[in-house]
């Protein structure tokens, strides 16, 4: 049912997303080797039938029993936003469905609608990045009311949902829309979290057999922990290291100074005569105190947990658009792929399984990444036609891995041995005495 308005009565010819809005079964037009719909002529039901779903399973078109192809009923849907994602495009009011995107270099696409009439009409874009993330930017100078429409997104991962796309189905892709079966979406109120929000996970204690939920930033907050642990241990280690280097420096003269002295004979009994001054022992600097590794990280981590809204999982979002006392458009207009609240700086989207870079020369190992963009009559006037430009969408970079534990830092070098020797002192009181005697026998002469 359309929000804000009593739900229009059946008919025959209701358009797609007013079918399947208000409750009725929508029944595709297929089109072989067509996964999204770009229509050319302005067909008044978009080339579907709506149908009403009898209490015995069986469906009327108008008034006629109408056997239907399950393959193409929006009742095969278990979640009714895929089924509205799944809508045909009019070209002429929308432009054409499936925009895609190489990586962040990519130039950025605007969306806008011609003459879109509240009581017929839906626009309904796909967005495609190969590599890097998806994201959505609602135009600055968008003139269309919040009352009477709504924007949808829902997004989604490749990698995230390997198992859910079969690239052997008959349209050649595989990967435009979720299959029929994929449900629980996750709603997310775009205006209700801080720019950037990592979703909640799902985790599962040890010993534990059922998964519970988990708030993200109680994992952030052990990760930050540890890294601060480690940017503490690392100014340490650095001051260490350079203590250490001079003492391995005093401990490297050191050494040197007793092998000069092994080398050098004892003296003899006459050895006074040609007095040998004895060498000044050099000293140690100050021996530093090696800093202690931090303790391994014992937090949660990837292994512990899944993820179920969120960083490449099947997600949904209304994404808001306007203040809500005033008719203004809302400032914070950038709704970003894997995290929730939206915002006015680029890249604060995320998702958890990173695109790796190419070697040189190479092919960079990337996820296929989506934006399904509907945007949806609120109303159902036939004197209303907007439009109006709607929005900017572009290819970002993926930001930093936030739920990655950093590395463990390595462990101090140790220093160099303390040469000091005991040994030694017989043979420098030797050459001391002789030299001593050496003077006596100077000053006597």
């Amino acid at each position: 049912m359309m929000s804000g308005t009593s739900k229009i009565a059946y008919s025959a010819t209701l358009p797609c997303s007013h079918c399947i809005r208000n409750g009725y079964s929508y029944e595709y037009k297929a089109v072989a080797g067509q996964p999204t719909r770009d229509l050319q002529t302005s067909s008044d039901n978009y080339d579907g039938k709506c149908l009403i779903k009898q209490f015995d399973g069986t469906y009327l078109h108008g008034t006629t029993v109408y056997a239907t192809t399950s393959s193409t009923l929006s009742d095969s849907y278990a979640d009714k936003k895929v089924a509205l994602s799944n809508c045909p495009t009019k070209t002429s009011i929308c432009g054409t469905k499936v925009r895609q995107f190489s990586d962040a270099s990519s130039s950025e696409v605007k969306l806008s609608v011609t003459n879109m009439e509240s009581s017929l009409d839906s626009c309904h874009w796909m967005i495609k990045s190969l590599c890097d993330l998806p994201q959505i930017e609602i135009d600055s100078s968008m003139n269309m009311k919040t009352n009477e429409y709504k924007i949808l997104t829902l997004e989604w991962s490749i990698d995230a949902n390997k198992t859910l796309f079969d690239p052997t189905v008959a349209d050649g892709s595989g990967d435009y829309l979720p299959p029929a079966a994929v449900s629980a979406w996750v709603a997310d109120a775009g205006s209700a979290y801080y720019p950037g929000t990592l979703p909640g996970i799902e985790y599962t204690a040890t010993g534990a057999s059922v998964a519970t939920k988990y708030p993200a930033y109680l994992v952030l907050d052990g990760i930050a922990a540890y890294q601060t642990a480690i940017d503490a241990y690392t100014t340490k280690l650095t001051a260490y290291n350079t203590a250490k280097t001079k003492w391995d420096e005093s401990v490297d003269t050191l050494s040197k100074y007793y092998k000069d002295l092994d080398d050098t004979p004892e003296p003899g009994f006459f050895d006074f005569l040609s007095p040998t001054v004895p060498p000044t022992m050099p000293d140690l600097t100050d021996k530093p105190t090696a800093p202690v590794v931090p303790t391994a990280y014992d937090g949660v981590v990837g292994a512990d947990f899944s993820y179920y809204q969120g960083y490449g999982e099947l997600t949904a979002t209304w994404i808001k658009t306007h203040n809500d006392v005033a008719e203004t458009l809302y400032p914070a207009n950038k709704k970003y792929f894997g995290t929730f609240g939206q915002g006015t700086e680029d890249g604060l989207g995320y998702d958890v399984n990173p695109d790796t870079p190419a070697a040189v020369g190479g092919i960079p190992t990337c996820s296929n990444r989506f934006f399904s963009i509907n945007l949806i009559p609120q109303i159902s006037d036939s004197s209303k036609k907007l439009t109006s430009s709607i929005a900017k969408v572009k290819s970002v970079a993926n930001s930093a891995p936030v739920l990655a534990v950093p590395t463990a830092p390595s462990a101090p070098v140790a220093l160099k041995a303390d040469p000091t020797r005991e040994a030694a002192g017989g043979k420098i009181l030797a050459v001391a005495a002789t030299t001593a005697m050496s003077l006596a026998a100077l000053t006597l002469y």
